[in-house]
C-alpha cells in the first residue's frame, strides 16, 4: 500500500527535461504488476528498507543505497514484503516525463481531497481514474492485467475515461484541456 502520495522532488521543468525524480513511500505488501514504459527509462533507487524488483528477466532484492534501471520497453515490477514497515524509493525517469509528473500532482490532489485510496483499489467507479493514471504515466501492462483492464476500460467507454482525464488535469494540474 501507499499511505501517502508520492512527491516530485526534481521536475523536468527545472532541469531542461533531463529527468523527473519522484520520492515514493511504500508500506508492506505494496506492489506493481509487470509493466513497461516506452517513453523513458525508470530507475528505482532504494533510500530506506528493501524491495524485490524484477527488471526484465532478472529478479533481485534491493536494499538501501542500491538501484536498478529498467530501460525503455523492458518489463519490470516491484513488491515490498508484507511485513515491512516502510520502503522509501526514489524513482528517476530519464528523460523526464510530464505525464508521470501530472499523475503525481493528481495523486497529491486526491490525497488533499481525502480520495487518495481510490488509486490503489480496483472498483467499478474508479476505473476511469485508473485508466487516466495508466495513460498519463505511460504504463503499459502486460499479460492478464492488461487483458482485464482493456475489458474494464472498454466497458466504461472512451468518453467517460476522456472526461475523467480532463477533470483530473484541470483540477489537480491546472491545465486547460480541450476535448477534440
Amino acid at each position: 500500500m501507499v499511505d501517502k502520495a508520492p512527491i516530485v522532488v526534481e521536475s523536468l521543468k527545472d532541469n531542461g527535461g533531463i529527468r523527473s525524480k519522484i520520492e515514493v513511500t511504500l508500506t508492506g505488501g505494496a506492489s506493481a504488476p509487470l509493466h513497461f514504459h516506452d517513453q523513458f527509462d525508470e530507475t528505482f533507487e532504494i533510500v530506506e528498507g528493501e524491495a524485490a524488483v524484477r527488471n526484465g528477466k532478472t529478479k533481485m532484492k534491493l536494499g538501501a543505497g542500491m538501484s536498478t534501471t529498467a530501460k525503455r520497453s523492458v518489463v519490470h515490477s516491484y513488491k515490498v514484503n508484507s511485513k515491512a514497515n516502510k520502503v522509501v524509493v526514489n524513482v528517476i525517469l530519464e528523460p523526464g516525463y510530464e505525464g508521470f509528473e501530472n499523475v503525481i500532482n493528481i495523486m497529491n490532489g486526491l490525497q488533499a481531497d481525502g480520495k487518495y485510496g481510490q488509486t490503489s483499489k480496483l472498483t467499478w467507479s474508479n476505473i476511469p481514474l485508473l485508466a487516466t493514471i495508466n495513460e498519463l504515466s505511460n504504463t503499459n501492462l502486460i499479460g492478464f492485467p492488461k487483458f482485464i483492464m482493456k475489458i474494464l476500460f472498454g466497458l466504461h467507454g472512451a468518453n467517460k475515461i476522456k472526461r475523467a482525464k480532463k477533470e483530473c488535469l484541470e483540477k489537480y494540474c491546472k491545465l486547460n484541456i480541450n476535448n477534440s
